[in-house]
């Protein structure tokens, strides 16, 4: 039957399937691949090149700003105590 492939084992999860190609998914195949230190040079190239377009440096300026984070998002109120034992909801760090 046309569009039905033949029962294969995954090489790298050793899981059965029925998708066309050697692997069942790309990160199976992804993990097979060996990427040589020429490649990753060349990778990188790219990458710089485009960082340096006016395209690129608005996702890297809109990226930026969606993961900007301020002191106050990490700023807690630390309560003025000086007698913890009559304080209703704390205690002391002893007792942790």
């Amino acid at each position: 039957m046309p569009g039905i492939y033949k029962e294969k084992e995954c090489p790298s999860c050793y899981a059965v399937h029925r998708k066309r190609g050697l692997f069942c998914s790309q990160s199976c195949a992804n993990e097979s691949r060996i990427v040589t230190d020429d490649t990753k040079h060349k990778l990188r190239v790219k990458a710089y090149e485009y960082l340096q377009t006016p395209e690129g440096i608005a996702n890297a300026k809109l990226l930026n700003a969606e993961h900007r984070v301020s002191i106050e998002d990490f700023a807690v109120s630390v309560p003025d105590i000086s007698d913890y034992d009559n304080y209703d909801g704390f205690s002391r760090a002893e007792d942790w």
